[in-house]
Parts: C-alpha cells; structure tokens; sequence
C-alpha cells in the first residue's frame, strides 16, 4: 500500500523534492516489508490449514477413542451381565442342593427319631407287660394269701363257734342239772 502524499507542513518544510523522496523511501520500505508480511501471511495461511489438519486428525483420534470406549464398555458390560447371569446360576444351583442336602437331613432325623419312638414304644410295650405281669403276680399271691387268711378266718372261727357251742352246752348242762 503506497503513500499517496505528505502533509503541507512536512512539504514545507522538506521542499518538494524531500517530500517525494521521503515518499519514495516509505514506498520502498513498505515494498521491503511487504514481502515479510507476505511470508507471514503465507506462513499463517500454512500454520492455519496445519492447525485444521491437526485438528481434523486430532478429532478423528478422538472419534476414533470414544468409538473404542463405546466398544469396550458394551463389551464389559456385556461380560458383567454373563458374570452375573453366571453366579444368579450357580446361587440358583447352590441353594437347590442345600434344598435337597436340607431335605435329606430332615428325612434322615424324621427316620431317626421314627425308630427311636418305635423303640421307645417297644421298650414302653415290654415294661409294661413286664408290670402287668408283676402286678398280676402280685394280684395272684394276695389272692392266695387272702384265701389263705380266709381259710384261717373261717378255720379260727370255726374253732370259735365250736367253743362256744360247748361252753353253751356247758351253761345248758349245768343249768339243767
């Protein structure tokens, strides 16, 4: 962009001739600088279609890390709901075999305690046929013993009556004599 004129001032005091060559350096500067600035503008020109790359590349990378993420955590999800299908399965298993260990131990203590009262009840039917057959042995000798006082009851009074009948006789004879 080249400088089009000098203020009155500085023509004035730098003439004409100063002020076209104080135009003509400036000119000429700015047309030293101007290829600076065109590298700088093509630099960042460059600068900016490498940041955009960098930036498409760098998006890609993450597009391409949460698709992996994705992936990865439907897989371990995935592998969380076998594992847990797995040990709903071996809970469901465990608890039919301590269900069944749970019913055959309750088997075998209802058969154990079945034959211990068939054994108690047996034991209980012997001691009391032992008793009743104690007790009917008891009955019979009291029996045999009250027969037997009785036999002598009636045997004394007997005796007794015979006694008295001759004691009575006795009284009579003598009475009548």
């Amino acid at each position: 962009m080249p400088i089009v004129s000098v203020p009155k001032i500085l023509r004035s005091k730098l003439g004409d001739d100063g002020a076209e060559a104080l135009v003509e350096f400036f000119n000429e500067m700015q047309a030293a600088n101007s290829p600076k600035e065109e590298i700088i503008e093509i630099v960042e020109e460059k600068f900016e279609r490498r940041l955009a790359e960098e930036l498409g590349k760098l998006r890609i990378e993450m597009a391409e890390m949460k698709s992996e993420l994705l992936d990865e955590m439907a897989k371990m999800k995935s592998e969380l709901r076998d594992e847990m299908a797995e040990i709903k399965s071996e809970l469901r298993n465990e608890k039919a075999e301590m269900k069944s260990e749970f019913r055959s131990e309750m088997a075998k203590t209802e058969s154990g305690l079945r034959n211990e009262m068939a054994e108690m009840k047996s034991e209980l039917r012997n001691e009391m046929g032992n008793m009743e057959s104690r007790l009917n042995n008891k009955i019979l000798e009291l029996q045999a013993d009250s027969a037997k006082k009785h036999a002598d009851l009636i045997k004394w009074m007997f005796i007794f009556w015979v006694g008295q009948i001759g004691v009575f006789v006795g009284i009579l004879l003598a009475f009548f004599k």
